[in-house]
């Protein structure tokens, strides 16, 4: 209820990504609606579970930030920080990145990778459309 839910952003396997507003604060964030009826075994259960305990883990600037869950009756709400921006298969689709460009955004993801593994975490589905790119980049 504190949430006005928007536009779709993308899809995953468990659900979908929705543009929503926090209505006290009239703040974009970005909410992964995980729909329980798709959580059919016990993997698919302690996978959400995982990933959760992952995102309250993770505090580095490039990395999408866990504001809240909310587990409601037929689904689970993630609500993250939404980053205004592309991903990095659509920036590189439409825009020839020079060299500094790529470098920068290279040791951008790399040093959030390394903070991943320095948590014990590994990221199984690291590929440009999980990238995102901010409008400042």
């Amino acid at each position: 209820s504190h949430y006005l839910i928007g536009d779709k952003l993308g899809e995953g396997f468990y659900g979908k990504i929705v543009l929503a507003t926090h209505v006290p604060t009239s703040e974009k964030v970005a909410v992964k609606i995980i729909e329980k009826s798709k959580l059919n075994s016990i993997d698919d259960k302690l996978s959400v579970e995982r990933e959760i305990n992952c995102l309250k883990m993770m505090k580095h600037p490039n990395i999408i930030q866990l504001l809240s869950v909310i587990n409601a009756p037929t689904a689970i709400y993630l609500v993250t920080n939404y980053i205004e921006g592309v991903d990095l298969y659509d920036l590189i689709a439409k825009h020839k990145l020079k060299e500094m460009e790529t470098k920068f955004l290279f040791s951008q993801v790399l040093s959030a990778v390394i903070y991943m593994h320095n948590l014990g975490i590994t990221h199984r589905d690291i590929r440009l459309e999980n990238i995102l790119i901010d409008n400042n980049y």
